[in-house]
């Protein structure tokens, strides 16, 4: 058991990684291939381009775009510099997903003055907001770091046993 923990401390940086390369590349690709079309998935999901211009489904989209990126900036930096230097490995590990989600939803917003959302659920008649792999990320970051919170105060060196 010991080992599998440290392995799944080691590892989830690296799968965060992995993970921000692939999202990157699929916005590239809804860019280029997707403004006009939509291409399905499987019955309830659906691979479309849609260009989010606020944040978490659109809230504060009226904001100037030069301030919201200003200040999702600054929340950034102060993740990368939480994940970098808290003493849980496992409060890292849930930062650096954050951080790293983050970090890619901000480079669109330089670049296309808006975040790049591709995953598009229908589930019988809920329709989801159209989302991508970076928000997965930051939600499923800030789950796993607030569970740990929730549990008490982390103890690494029991994760290693």
């Amino acid at each position: 058991m010991r080992f599998l923990n440290q392995a799944v401390l080691f590892l989830s940086p690296i799968a965060s990684l992995i993970l921000y390369i692939v999202d990157r590349l699929l916005k590239l690709y809804a860019y280029a291939y997707l403004q006009q079309t939509s291409i399905s998935v499987m019955p309830f999901v659906s691979y479309t381009y849609a260009l989010n211009h606020g944040i978490s489904w659109g809230l504060f989209e009226q904001m100037p775009p030069l301030i919201l990126t200003g200040l999702l900036g600054m929340t950034t930096l102060l993740i990368f510099n939480l994940a970098r230097t808290h003493q849980s490995q496992v409060v890292r590990t849930g930062l650096t997903a954050v951080w790293l989600g983050s970090t890619s939803n901000i480079i669109d917003r330089l670049i296309y003055s808006g975040v790049i959302d591709y995953i598009e659920l229908n589930l019988a008649s809920f329709d989801f907001p159209v989302f991508n792999l970076a928000d997965v990320m930051i939600v499923s970051g800030l789950l796993y770091t607030a569970l740990q919170f929730l549990m008490g105060p982390t103890d690494d060196a029991r994760m290693a046993r």
